[in-house]
């Protein structure tokens, strides 16, 4: 019923994007940055 390569494929793509948010650093320079007052809560944006 499922393929693995599908499942193979999918848990690296999470593997990846957890990397990839575990090693960036986004520093002052974004919390500096003057933002729109409708954007959307930090805690949002990484299960987006």
């Amino acid at each position: 019923m499922f393929n693995p390569a599908i499942i193979a494929v999918i848990f690296w793509a999470i593997i990846l994007a957890g990397a990839g948010g575990l090693l960036t650093d986004i520093g002052p320079w974004y919390r500096n940055l003057k933002k729109p007052s409708w954007q959307p809560p930090d805690w949002l944006f990484g299960p987006a």
